[in-house]
């Protein structure tokens, strides 16, 4: 692939957003895969098929969306427990929208896209911001700091001595010896 192409597929892969498009389509199809395989090769009886390939999706979603696209480290409990609260809103949002845009004359699949438009704008925003947000840690009342962009930064204090100068005259005095 040329780097006249290749350039500016990296800078849009380094979009989160773009990165949680991607794992939100693939995981979509991975829940189709995996139901058609459970239910149409396997047997197994629909609903219980619906169930394992909802899970499957759900796991791999997290864990991509948690490692690629937000690359988040640590408190993995509280992560998904905040991911499956998501998912949860997510479920009881999706019925009551599909049911409220196919009372307005809207095919139940096209509801389904808008519903899931509407979600992704939603969803993205509640997993950067809340879900996979890191906690920052706070800088201590004594130690100096200064905030660039969204971190913080401990100024340290270094003391340098220059080799053949001496002390100056206030910190000569505090750690005076007698002569």
């Amino acid at each position: 692939m040329s780097t006249a192409l290749a350039d500016p597929l990296l800078r849009l892969l380094r979009q989160p957003s773009v990165r949680y498009l991607i794992i939100g389509q693939s995981c979509f199809l991975l829940d189709a895969s995996v139901l058609y395989a459970l239910h149409s090769l396997a047997g197994l009886e629909l609903r219980t098929a619906t169930a394992a390939a909802f899970g499957v999706a759900f796991a791999v979603n997290f864990l991509l969306t948690r490692s690629w696209v937000f690359r988040a480290h640590g408190l993995i409990g509280l992560h998904m427990l905040r991911y499956a609260c998501l998912v949860g809103l997510n479920l009881g949002l999706t019925v009551l929208l599909i049911a409220k845009i196919t009372g307005w004359g809207v095919p139940y699949l096209g509801a389904k896209v808008l519903c899931s438009v509407a979600l992704f704008v939603v969803n993205y925003a509640l997993s950067r911001y809340w879900i996979f947000r890191e906690a920052r840690p706070k800088p201590s009342a004594r130690e100096p700091h200064v905030v660039i962009g969204r971190r913080w930064v401990q100024l340290r204090r270094q003391r340098c001595q220059v080799p053949g100068r001496r002390r100056s005259a206030s910190s000569s005095t505090r750690n005076a010896r007698p002569r």
